[in-house]
């Protein structure tokens, strides 16, 4: 069955020429991927991007269309990283995405990128899950924020590299208080509205230079009515 908005009991998820399999044991694709996909700000002088956490793909493989970059995409569940490689020979992008079963704590420090993305686990460690591919996915033991950003910054190719990373608007504070700990500087947020004009996810971009004045941008996911708005609909198509 194909989707074009998320459904976790669709098979396949459709958007920008993609068509992406969701397979069992791989984190379905979510509303917080899409937009971090299509809110990820690129400058075009990206050569090499780096994905944590790519499950299906979807990121990297959106990311790719409107990029010229190469993207390595790494996780740690076995079953994610199968799909994921089928997925980017589904979309002819084998020449520029490839994918690695492999924990961002392995990854060589030689290896650097001019963009690191990643929608992060970021659910504390009282909230469990059965399936091990979905504790992996959600639950922030596997990967804290702290241990991120420290590991982030040596693979950061130079001052004006960029992370960028989708979180839940409590979890703000904390997190820029973590990338500031690792010496990394926000540079720009993107709120994403929901219903009555609240913020419940945001996009941080950090970078290692300091910015004396950080961009601020909206984006509303959800109208008014708490219905999917039109822009978020359109930038699937």
């Amino acid at each position: 069955m194909y989707n074009t908005l998320m459904d976790s009991n669709s098979s396949y998820f459709e958007c920008k020429n993609l068509v992406i399999k969701q397979d069992q044991g791989v984190y379905k694709i979510t509303s917080d991927a899409m937009l971090l996909a299509l809110l990820t700000p690129l400058t075009q002088k990206e050569k090499h991007i780096l994905e944590v956490g790519c499950g299906t793909g979807i990121i990297s493989l959106y990311l790719a269309q409107k990029s010229q970059a190469f993207f390595h995409a790494i996780d740690i569940n076995q079953n994610a990283v199968l799909c994921c490689s089928q997925n980017i020979i589904n979309a002819n992008l084998s020449h520029r995405v490839v994918v690695e079963k492999k924990a961002f704590q392995a990854l060589r420090s030689f290896k650097t990128y001019d963009l690191i993305v990643s929608n992060p686990p970021f659910f504390g460690a009282v909230n469990k899950y059965k399936k091990r591919y979905l504790d992996q996915a959600k639950n922030a033991e596997h990967l804290p924020i702290d241990f991120f950003f420290k590991k982030a910054y040596e693979h950061l190719k130079n001052q004006s590299s960029k992370i960028v990373l989708l979180i839940p608007f409590d979890n703000y504070f904390n997190t820029v208080l973590s990338a500031s700990s690792c010496k990394l500087f926000l540079c720009k947020k993107i709120l994403i509205q929901t219903g009555q004009s609240k913020v419940k996810r945001v996009i941080l971009v950090f970078s290692k230079s300091w910015q004396t004045k950080i961009k601020v941008e909206t984006f509303t996911y959800r109208d008014k009515n708490n219905k999917i708005s039109k822009a978020f609909k359109q930038a699937l198509k």
